[in-house]
């Protein structure tokens, strides 16, 4: 489930916080073959399934999110469904993702394609035909050292007449043992249609430096933005609470910068008995959750 996780960066069903506490359940060595959140109504808000190798098969998205078509003031989170359907090679690396979102009598249907250049190398592409406006590629490619990310790129092209924009968002992964740090790179360019491609103007927009305690169990999630001045500012600051000596979350405190509302957000997550997840709390909304296995 981790190379799933870290390759599947278009979709955005579990967030870049909870793939924390995820982890550990979807990489048991007690494999599961379902995984179902409710809500405090007992509503399904989301459901992983799993074939019966253990690879994910299947993801399904009941919450509500932004329509693709809806633009500027017209933009809104509506009630809709998101479902991923995962097809693999014979030797069990990702082929393809279908994507189905469906909102209010409206379907998209999206296919993301998965190749590998190399060995170390993971490419997804994927492209939204919605108007002659809205007209865009996707590439998203990561670079791996064994089981190590060591550069992520999201490439976007915005195609509008005989030209297009291209937004370009680099991640570096640096290591010392563990996760250590992640620059954040940025650029925007535009070009002709049949214009070559010119080395690109990059940016260093924000860095995030990880911590660990003396267990070597991650602690502490610093994002600090560059200001125009050369000065940083803190984007995001998150802490891990344990159960004890274990490597169970019992707690995660997200802070976000000054300009966010709200800014405090507290996780609290708990298990069953066997080890299974059981809710988790986010100020105030409670999850609840089934494990079969």
């Amino acid at each position: 489930m981790t190379s799933i996780i870290n390759s599947c960066i278009a979709q955005n069903i579990l967030d870049d916080i909870e793939i924390h506490i995820f982890e550990e359940l979807f990489n048991s060595e007690n494999p599961i073959s379902e995984l179902i959140e409710l809500n405090e109504s007992n509503d399904t808000t989301r459901c992983w399934r799993f074939n019966n190798k253990y690879q994910l098969n299947e993801e399904i998205d009941n919450r509500p999110s932004f329509w693709p078509y809806a633009a500027g003031w017209n933009a809104r989170a509506r009630p809709s469904q998101k479902i991923y359907k995962y097809k693999y090679h014979p030797n069990g690396q990702l082929d393809i993702i279908n994507e189905t979102h469906a909102s209010e009598g409206e379907i998209i249907m999206t296919a993301h394609q998965f190749t590998y250049p190399n060995q170390n190398t993971i490419t997804e592409f994927y492209k939204l035909n919605l108007n002659e406006h809205l007209n865009f590629d996707f590439q998203f490619t990561q670079t791996m050292d064994g089981s190590n990310i060591i550069e992520s790129i999201q490439r976007m092209k915005n195609y509008i007449g005989d030209s297009y924009v291209q937004t370009d968002q680099r991640l570096k992964y640096i290591y010392n043992e563990q996760l250590k740090e992640i620059n954040h790179y940025f650029a925007v360019n535009s070009y002709p249609l049949n214009d070559e491609e010119k080395p690109i103007q990059e940016t260093l927009g924000a860095r995030t430096t990880y911590s660990y305690d003396q267990s070597n169990r991650l602690q502490r999630i610093i994002t600090a933005e560059y200001t125009e001045n050369g000065g940083q500012k803190i984007n995001r600051d998150i802490t891990f609470i344990y159960y004890d000596q274990s490597t169970k979350i019992e707690k995660i405190k997200l802070l976000y910068g000054e300009n966010y509302t709200p800014r405090e957000f507290e996780y609290i997550i708990e298990y069953e008995m066997n080890g299974n997840l059981k809710t988790i709390a986010v100020n105030d909304k409670i999850y609840k959750y089934i494990t079969k296995r």
